[in-house]
């Protein structure tokens, strides 16, 4: 009774009543699960993931938890960025099953995600042992390694798995791992035909749709703005930054040599923003409440536990097709837009396996070309209508001379100068993004003439 007493309070805004319910039935119940939960939602939607990581914590340590249980909690932390915790809770499970692959490849993403490429790859290669057509599993142990010989016997473990069926799903995964080793080593027309197998498999899944990306492009670009957004964002207020672009543009190594500065704050991809735009589409409009209620969340999320004083960073993105109404909901935004070479970027949509349906654009050459037309179309249409709170942060710029990029780009967000965001990568945080090896490799500019590689194979697409 207690719990729905709980539940009910949050649902009529008692937040405080239904934290206190949860703590005095926790305080009798410790081992109570949905409960535990419960309050760890509370928390987090309060700003406050270490408290919410504690509770889940200490319930995953009660007597007779199961494996499958400590699983939901450890999805939940993940979730919350929480990854110290994430991790010793699903040890303890791959520990009450030592032989699930799933569990070692959920292991191996979270060390991944800390940085322990050591570790990560010694739970992908278990994966693999216990279950070899985990196919997610041959891409993430492609991605940690740069392989610089035939001989190598992880680049001879895939070009083996590559050579025999596993289902549709594994297949297209070991071609993009093959493609990503036969790339490394220089063998492109091979690395190409590779890419093509599990872009072609992925496509085929997914059927993504053009008239949709088209007909919201066209509606974005006709919304009036709302009163006042399109006005300068006063000096002083929430410092919200998001950096926006085409995925694997270089979002994230922006985000990580910004994390390093003292005042500023990377929270990651976040997806509150999307969220809300949803929730606009359905009500056609938003009134004063809703737009206060989506900035002070907005705010929460990027703020957490953090002081009120700090500038905090949304780096999703695919933020950019709803800055309108970012600048609709939190006034004092800036928008950080990185710019990379359309065959550089594309190329590179075009070799990732993405985890999330947004990218389904990025398996098919002619959807990679119509999406990328509405991102540019998008981005001079907000660059237009809010001026003054977007800059364009060039990407081959910032791997070239990051000192000065990153000068204008600290001037523009109004923060001080600060030598620790240009150190070498290596120092990153958790990282969630595909690119949570690259970001802690040091800055090259091998990439930026990538392209030139398959020109050959796809000179349509690249002239396009």
């Amino acid at each position: 009774v207690r719990y729905w007493l709980a539940n009910a309070c949050r649902a009529t805004g008692q937040v405080d009543r239904a934290r206190r319910t949860l703590r005095d039935l926790l305080d009798e119940r410790p081992g109570d699960l949905d409960a535990s939960f419960a309050l760890a939602f509370l928390l987090r939607d309060a700003g406050a993931p270490g408290d919410a990581a504690e509770v889940l914590s200490k319930a995953s340590r009660q007597a007779g938890v199961t494996a499958h249980q400590l699983l939901q909690i450890a999805g939940f932390l993940r979730d919350g960025n929480q990854f110290a915790a994430a991790i010793e809770v699903c040890e303890k499970a791959a520990r009450l099953q030592p032989d699930q692959a799933d569990l070692q490849f959920k292991l191996a993403r979270l060390y991944l995600g800390t940085g322990a490429f050591e570790r990560s790859l010694d739970a992908l290669r278990r994966t693999l042992e216990l279950q070899p057509s985990t196919g997610p599993a041959w891409v993430a142990l492609a991605q940690q390694r740069t392989f610089t010989s035939a001989d190598d016997s992880e680049f001879r473990r895939i070009e083996a798995a590559a050579a025999r069926p596993m289902g549709r799903e594994a297949d297209m995964c070991i071609a993009f791992a093959y493609g990503k080793a036969l790339d490394d080593l220089g063998r492109w027309p091979q690395a190409w035909a590779q890419y093509r197998k599990g872009n072609a498999l992925m496509s085929a899944a997914l059927n993504w749709n053009r008239r949709a990306w088209a007909d919201s492009v066209d509606r974005a670009l006709a919304r009036p703005a709302a009163p006042g957004a399109a006005t300068a964002a006063p000096a002083a207020g929430r410092n919200a930054i998001f950096i926006v672009g085409m995925p694997r543009s270089g979002t994230t190594l922006l985000e990580q040599m910004l994390d390093r500065h003292p005042d500023i704050v990377g929270r990651g991809e976040l997806n509150f923003l999307a969220h809300f735009a949803g929730q606009r589409a359905a009500s056609g409009s938003l009134n004063a409440a809703q737009r206060r209620a989506m900035g002070d969340a907005l705010w929460t999320q990027l703020r957490l536990a953090d002081p009120e004083s700090g500038a905090y960073i949304d780096k999703n993105p695919l933020n950019f097709r709803h800055l309108d109404l970012l600048f609709e909901v939190l006034p004092t935004a800036r928008v950080l837009h990185v710019a990379r070479d359309a065959r550089a970027s594309c190329l590179s949509c075009y070799f990732q396996l993405f985890e999330h349906a947004d990218a389904g654009f990025s398996y098919d050459l002619d959807d990679l070309v119509i999406f990328y037309s509405g991102y540019r179309r998008l981005m001079a249409h907000w660059e237009r209508a809010f001026p003054g709170r977007i800059l364009r942060v060039d990407y081959a710029r910032l791997v070239a001379s990051g000192t000065e990029a990153l000068a204008e780009v600290l001037e523009f967000l109004g923060l001080p100068r600060h030598a620790a965001v240009t150190e070498a990568t290596g120092q990153a945080g958790v990282v969630r993004s595909a690119s949570a090896w690259q970001a802690r490799q040091p800055v090259h500019q091998r990439s930026i003439e990538r392209w030139r590689h398959y020109y050959d194979q796809a000179p349509d697409f690249f002239d396009r």
